[in-house]
């Protein structure tokens, strides 16, 4: 990890080499997960079974709205709206929205051996001021001033 005064440099040689992907280790609640970086989806994704445990641990705001959902497998699945708060890198993100849903489709336990327990679309790569430079397989993060 490589930095100056205003932004993260974070290699993903090694998971996009091993996977065609770009994974991140996100903290919660002094815990590690997967989340996937797809700048191709317009929403971020919670994967039902992290919301359910973050749920009883009182770590993620449910809006109490729903979003249809259309995923190859379930077209008309109904998602809760939640707002999370989660650590990457040493950045702390607060109040991101996210959708609640199975990420199986995804196939990343079977493909890749690994837990997927979210997903981190374009919206938030964008307002974030995320950089992904494929050439030289880094992202760009800015840090948050204070």
């Amino acid at each position: 990890l490589l930095q100056d005064e205003d932004y993260y440099y974070y290699s993903i040689k090694s998971s996009f080499h091993q996977t065609g992907l770009i994974f991140f280790n996100v903290l919660i609640n002094e815990k590690t997960y997967t989340f996937l970086i797809d700048s191709g989806a317009n929403v971020n994704l919670l994967d039902t079974c992290l919301y359910n445990e973050l749920k009883k641990a009182n770590k993620v705001i449910d809006t109490n709205n729903q979003t249809q959902v259309g995923f190859h497998e379930n077209p008309t699945e109904i998602a809760n709206n939640v707002e999370l708060n989660f650590k990457l890198i040493d950045i702390l993100y607060t109040n991101i929205s996210f959708l609640v849903t199975s990420c199986s489709a995804f196939n990343v336990k079977e493909t890749y051996n690994m837990d997927l327990h979210g997903i981190l679309g374009g919206a938030f790569l964008k307002e974030q001021g995320w950089i992904i430079n494929y050439e030289k397989l880094i992202v760009k993060i800015p840090k948050i001033k204070e």
